[in-house]
């Protein structure tokens, strides 16, 4: 691996720096991908202080999209997909008329129907708690040579470098508008 320079006159250093602004589901697996590539320190900050486990309602995935989340070390191999510890498997839906008569079947489409809360809750265990900041809101960023400097709302926090700012912040995103 090729040293990146440390951006402030002193040694380099062998991992690139990412931020991730955002840490509900998309930022804490984007974390996770970057985490599983190796070469990365990576730094997760979310301006919600509370617990967002309780946040989200119901979510529908994929068989594929499960395994991949084990493939990440989001979901471990205990967490049998088909046996109901994520969610519940779907192998078709009911389109159903006003008095609740079945009129149409989607059949094949093997989704399951699971708990947001549950596969956010999977995704932050992921995360080591070194490098997740909840309860952080960013302000800004900047561009320069060296990178991207972050700025946070709290001025009492002194910015961050970093190689990659990924924006998983939501609508209302300070990075992405």
């Amino acid at each position: 691996m090729s040293s990146v320079p440390s951006g402030n006159g002193g040694e380099a250093r062998n991992k690139l720096r990412a931020i991730v602004v955002g840490g509900s589901i998309g930022g804490l697996a984007t974390a996770a991908v970057l985490n599983n590539q190796g070469g990365w320190e990576v730094k997760v900050y979310e301006k919600s202080s509370g617990d967002l486990s309780q946040r989200g309602a119901g979510i529908f995935t994929t068989r594929p999209m499960l395994a991949y989340l084990q493939k990440l070390g989001i979901l471990s191999e205990g967490d049998d997909i088909d046996m109901g510890r994520v969610g519940v498997p779907l192998d078709e839906r009911w389109l159903l008329d006003r008095e609740g008569e079945k009129i149409y079947t989607y059949a094949g489409i093997s989704q399951i129907s699971g708990s947001w809360s549950t596969v956010y809750s999977h995704c932050r265990a992921s995360m080591n708690p070194e490098n997740y900041h909840q309860g952080v809101e960013v302000e800004s960023y900047r561009e320069s040579e060296e990178g991207v400097e972050v700025i946070f709302k709290d001025n009492a926090r002194r910015p961050e470098r970093c190689d990659v700012l990924v924006g998983a912040d939501g609508s209302s995103s300070k990075i992405r508008s």
